[in-house]
Parts: structure tokens; sequence; C-alpha cells
């Protein structure tokens, strides 16, 4: 191909190699990013569900765009780690600052699925094990927890 043709190439093909060359950049925190996307779904979900069940409180377009915007935020924070693990912190062999930002965003939405299920269920076990994972996190991190159960 000569440097006439790759110039004649349309805008179509351009955007389309554009996307492709930043989706292959991204391509090693896929799975990363379907994870934290399952979790803020299923928060969003259940979330609705307690608010339109037990609340009685008719939809609100306006969760909805919260839980789109902590989505955007939540995958641009995880692709900024990655993108300093990568070009900054290149003597770590892993992504472990994108593995940490997945890791506090799943666990906060982890938590907050806990308690949307205790409500909805009224079965113990979901009480139980957000005890436990409490304790667990205050033990290891030495964090007071509390202020989570208050914001929920």
């Amino acid at each position: 191909m000569n440097i006439k043709n790759m110039l004649n190439l349309s805008m179509g093909s351009k955007l389309t190699g554009f996307t492709a060359g930043i989706i292959g950049i991204f391509a090693p925190i896929h799975a990363m990013l379907v994870v934290i996307t399952l979790f803020i779904t299923v928060d969003f979900i259940l979330g609705l569900t307690v608010s339109m069940r037990i609340k009685k409180e008719p939809f609100c377009t306006q969760k909805a765009y919260w839980s789109v915007w902590k989505l955007i935020g939540a995958m641009i924070c995880i692709l900024l780690a990655y993108i300093a693990d990568i070009y900054i912190f290149t003597f770590l062999s892993d992504h472990y600052l994108a593995n940490f930002v997945a890791s506090f965003v799943c666990g906060i939405e982890f938590w907050s699925i806990l308690s949307y299920l205790s409500v909805l269920s009224d079965n113990p076990i979901f009480m139980l094990i957000r005890k436990l994972s409490k304790i667990e996190v205050e033990k290891k991190t030495g964090i007071d927890l509390s202020e989570l159960d208050a914001i929920n």
C-alpha cells in the first residue's frame, strides 16, 4: 500500500482503527471492568427493588443517573490506575494499583449488596456475613467501618 492510498482511507476506517487500538491497550483489564459493571448493576437493581418494594418510593431517574455516573467514575479510576501501572510503576510486574482500585469498588458494592439482601429477605445469614466481613476488614485495616452503616 502506498502513501496515497493510506491518505485516502475513509474516516470510518480511521475511527475503527483508533477504537481497536484503545480497546487493545485496555484488554488486560477487561475482566476487571466487567466485574465492576456486574457489581454496580446488581447493587442498582437491588437498591431499586428495596426502594420500590420496601420504602414504597416510585422509580426515580436521578438514581439511575447516579448509578451510571458511579459506573463511569469507577471505570475511569480503574483505567487511570492501569495507565499509572503501565507507565509510572513499571518496576511492578502486575497491575497492583488497578487491582486495588477494582477491589475497593467491588468491596463497597458488596457491602451495599449485603445490606440490601438483608432488608429484602429478612434472612439473618446476610447480616451475619456482613458482621463477619466488617470484623475482618476492621481487623486487617484498622479502619472503623461504622460510617458505612450511616451512609446506607
